[in-house]
């Protein structure tokens, strides 16, 4: 369990072996350990974090990059195009995997909102 690595004085409890170990700030946990979660709690099937878990986070939510693609007629016209323009400039044909990454991508965006599709 990861609750007691977010306390006050983190611990944490290792049961590889048959004796076990505890870890602290003292003895195994560096002091400059910070924890990075991500989670997408809106995803079919995705396992529920307690809200124990939770209350130990700083919570923030940004909106998903790809929301622009299912309101847009063209995947030209959007940021998200624009960023993969970037990534596979370099690339031979990049501009045109780009937009058939997209195309692809917001096909399989439209039928999830049509719930034909899960993910």
């Amino acid at each position: 369990r990861l609750n007691s690595l977010l306390e006050e004085k983190p611990m944490l409890n290792l049961y590889e072996h048959a004796e076990g170990k505890v870890l602290t700030r003292e003895d195994g946990i560096h002091p400059d350990f910070r924890l990075f979660a991500t989670a997408n709690i809106y995803r079919k099937n995705s396992n529920k974090l307690s809200s124990a878990f939770l209350n130990r986070m700083v919570r923030m939510w940004f909106p998903q990059i790809d929301s622009e693609l299912v309101q847009s007629k063209s995947v030209a016209d959007t940021d998200l195009m624009e960023l993969t323009k970037m990534k596979l400039g370099g690339v031979s044909g990049g501009l045109e995997l780009s937009t058939v990454l997209l195309r692809f991508h917001k096909i399989l965006q439209d039928k999830h909102t049509r719930d034909s599709i899960v993910f």
